[in-house]
């Protein structure tokens, strides 16, 4: 096979790192990486990166390293039609992660082996170890895995999309298409959401504290496969 070669920009540092109406699109293996202490993304795109074929999968938009439990601060940035996610970030140390305004569309790909296809592509992924996550204004639609994964001490996500995550039909397997997924180990909290028209489900909540949700529609997220001569319905 192909071995692929080409990013956008790479940045590693024992300092901060921000950026400022960057475009890191249609590189071969991602947009951009950047690993940091406090890391700030203002504007910009980081999208249409990968191969440019679905089965040669590893195009990534925007990952984000930070190692200091300080700030991840993102904020009208567009990273759709990845190959393997549009962003990823991870923050330890009790970290402060705000997401706003921000579009992670239509990240999608595949690979088939032993006569399998297994459905990759996701909007956005947060693990924030002890740390806080604040979404606001944040669309992640039409993912094949995922719109969007939260994970950290406490969540909170208002006036923000994540419908259309579908993964195509096979027979003798679930699909993969899910919404919103948080896990939490403190409070919860979501606010004018909308998660339709997904597969496995719209949103799902996993608290060790208070959970509360406001304003929010999670409608037709259901999922119909084959199985030998009978038919599923999620």
């Amino acid at each position: 096979g192909k071995t692929y070669y080409g990013y956008g920009i790479k940045v590693v540092t024992s300092g901060d790192i921000e950026l400022s109406n960057v475009t890191a699109d249609k590189n071969n293996v991602f947009g951009a990486y950047l690993e940091g202490i406090n890391v700030r993304v203002s504007g910009g795109s980081f999208s249409d990166n990968g191969t440019g074929n679905l089965a040669d999968h590893i195009g990534k938009g925007l990952e984000i390293v930070s190692t200091g439990g300080g700030l991840v601060n993102v904020s009208n940035v567009t990273a759709s039609n990845n190959q393997l996610f549009g962003a990823n970030i991870k923050a330890d140390g009790g970290a402060l992660v705000i997401i706003s305004n921000s579009i992670f569309n239509g990240n999608k790909s595949y690979k088939y082996a032993a006569g399998s296809t297994t459905y990759d592509g996701y909007g956005i992924k947060v693990v924030a170890t002890d740390g806080t996550i604040y979404v606001n204004g944040v669309e992640a639609n039409e993912n094949y895995r995922f719109g969007a994964h939260l994970e950290g001490a406490s969540v909170d996500v208002g006036l923000s999309t994540f419908n259309f995550n579908i993964s195509p039909i096979q027979k003798n397997k679930a699909p993969s298409g899910r919404g919103l997924e948080v896990i939490s180990t403190g409070d919860t909290s979501l606010w004018s959401v909308v998660a339709n028209d997904n597969q496995i489900f719209g949103a799902s909540i996993q608290s060790g504290g208070k959970v509360q949700v406001v304003s929010s529609i999670f409608a037709r997220n259901t999922y119909t496969y084959l199985c030998g001569c009978e038919t599923r319905t999620g």
